[in-house]
């Protein structure tokens, strides 16, 4: 009875880490990709900043 129990608890353990992990490697997925969009967005940004400087000069030349 004694073993049985300790393998149920091994497991119990193992899949509760199991779902730890899981969650963890979401939530690291999740700022990955959070972080991604952000850099995304700054680019867009600095393009759009270029373009108007360009403008700006052209219309003053």
């Amino acid at each position: 009875m004694g073993d049985e129990e300790k393998k149920k608890k091994k497991k119990k353990k193992k899949k509760e880490e199991k779902k730890k992990d899981e969650a963890e490697e979401e939530e690291e997925k999740d700022e990955t990709e959070e972080e991604e969009k952000e850099e995304k967005k700054m680019k867009k940004e600095k393009k759009k900043k270029k373009k108007r400087k360009k403008k700006n000069n052209k219309k003053k030349n």
